[in-house]
Parts: structure tokens; sequence; C-alpha cells
């Protein structure tokens, strides 16, 4: 049976392009994070080199279509690489990257203005490719915070296979077979197709649930240390409804000064607990909450669940 690796290359083309999609919104959804730009362009390099390569097969011996499609592969490694350093606020390897961009596209130039041989700069991309997976992988399973951790092991554990199948692609090249052109319908490349496409799909899988538990790791971080001011206020805090003023929470000192029971007190309306001694202060904040959306130091009187009063000056804002 012959493999049609130009319907095998239009399908890669086309999840590349779906996955450039998908991470563009997440990266708009998520702004905050560095690095997501980063896998947009790396993910739009991959598409545009397969791209080139379809093109290539109606144009004979069209050089700069070659440099460029495979340039654009390993740029597209690299792109990726860097947006994942940013992305965890490492440091990028530098001088590795380059050397890996410098040294491909020289033997690139090399291989098909001087020496054209197709095998050779098929080894120098996988190579290249496979290094730049295992940069990838590294910088992935090397990241210890627990929060994301899975995601991260499962997106590390994508590249490495990744650039091991590069590797194994590269060995067979130089000592299995020959390839006439990139379009030979062998089990090698067939297999190419078949990994790159899996390798998108998990890929983007993986960056999803690491995006989404980054997210959700931040916001209960901002909620640990927003309940521990909460609570260490030395000010006694209550949040309600703004309408009812149905207690929603309430610090310690809130509960400790005015001397309620914390389950007695949630659920309950301020007007029910008589919080206000007089109920007219309270509709005159929340007149001046609707109308500029905060007070700050508004003279109260205040019961005590004994009955006893105290005068306070109150803040309040809506959120």
């Amino acid at each position: 049976m012959k493999l049609d690796i130009v319907t095998l290359s239009f399908i890669f083309c086309i999840t590349s392009i779906i996955q450039v999609i998908g991470i563009y919104f997440q990266a708009k959804i998520n702004k905050k994070f560095y690095g997501t730009k980063y896998w947009v362009m790396g993910n739009l390099f991959n598409a545009m080199g397969i791209a080139l390569i379809l093109i290539r097969q109606f144009i004979s011996n069209n050089f700069i279509l070659i440099i460029l499609s495979n340039m654009s592969l390993v740029l597209a490694q690299i792109l990726i690489y860097i947006g994942i350093v940013q992305f965890f606020k490492t440091k990028v390897k530098t001088g590795i990257i380059f050397s890996i961009f410098l040294i491909s596209t020289i033997s690139f130039l090399y291989l098909t203005y001087i020496n054209n041989n197709v095998n050779w700069r098929t080894i120098i991309s996988s190579l290249s490719i496979a290094a730049c997976s295992f940069l990838i992988a590294f910088e992935l399973l090397r990241y210890k915070k627990k929060s994301i951790r899975i995601s991260v092991v499962f997106l590390g554990g994508v590249f490495a296979i990744f650039g091991i199948f590069h590797i194994i692609r590269s060995i067979s090249i130089l000592y299995l077979y020959n390839m006439n052109n990139f379009f030979d319908p062998s089990i090698m490349q067939a297999g190419l197709f078949v990994v790159a496409i899996s390798i998108n799909y998990l890929c983007s899988f993986g960056v999803i649930i690491m995006v989404n538990q980054r997210v959700s790791s931040e916001e209960a971080e901002s909620q640990e240390k927003f309940q521990l001011i909460f609570e260490t206020s030395p000010d006694f805090i209550f949040i309600s409804s703004l309408e009812n003023w149905t207690i929603m929470e309430a610090n310690s000192k809130f509960i400790l000064t005015l001397g309620f029971d914390k389950e007695k007190l949630i659920g309950r309306t301020t007007s029910s607990l008589g919080l206000f001694k007089n109920s007219k202060e309270r509709e005159n904040i929340v007149k001046i909450l609707k109308r500029d959306g905060y007070c700050e130091n508004f003279e109260l009187e205040f019961t005590k669940k004994d009955g006893t009063t105290f005068v306070g000056l109150t803040s309040s804002k809506i959120m």
C-alpha cells in the first residue's frame, strides 16, 4: 500500500493551524502570563514550515523554499522553548539555542546550494528539533511547583518522546534507508507525521491544562493571602450583600468585638442582628456606595450582642 505523505503533511498543517488558534485564545485570556505569545509564534512557524514543504512539491529545485521550510521547523521549536522558559520565569539558554539555529542554518545552506543532499538535510533538521525538544523537556521536568506538576511532567514527557523519535529518525536515515525526496512513501516518513500530529494534540492538551492549573493555583494563593490579611486585621471586617446586608463572611476581630458566634452570624442580616443602632445611618451608607462605589471614615454607632453600644468609623467598598 502506498503511503500518501502529501495527505499526512496536509493534515499536520491543518492541526498546526488549529493549535495556533487554540493557543492564541489561551494567550489572549491569560495575558498576565509571559511566554504564551512565543507558543503562538512557534506553532505558527510550525504550520508555515509544513505549508512550505507542501508548496515545494509543485516547484522543482526551489532551493529557497527548501531552506525556509527547514529553518521554520527549527525556529518553531526554539520559539516554543523560549515560551516555556518565560512562562516559568527562568533564564533562556541563549548560547545553546543560538548555536542550534546558526549550525542548522549553515548546514541547510551548504546541503542545498553546495551539496544538495536530502538525507543530510533531514538528519540536521531532525537533530536540531530533537535538541530543542530535549531542552523544552528539561525546562519542564525540572520545574518543581506541586500545583502544576502533573501537567508539567506530562508535557515534559511528550517533548522527550518527540526528541527521541527524531534521534531514531536520524539514525534510520543514516544507516537504514536513503530518501530520494521528502515525500518518499516510507514507514519512517509516515511515522514522522503520525507522531507530529499526535504530539500537536497532546501539546495543546497539556498546555491548556498547565495554564489552567497555574490560574487555579494563583487564585488559591491570592485567596490564602486575602484570608490571612482578613483574619489578622486589627479592625473588624465583614462582607455582606449591598441591598439587605446579609453577612457572608466576618473576621475574628468582628466576632470577638461584637460577641456573636460565627455559625449563627453567617447568613443573617445586619437588621436581624441589630448591628446598626440607627438603621438610617446604614441607608446613608448604601446611598453613598451606590453613588461613589465606596465610603470612608463614616461615623456609626454599633450594637453588640449583649446590647451595649460603641461608636466607630467605618469604611466600605463595593466588590
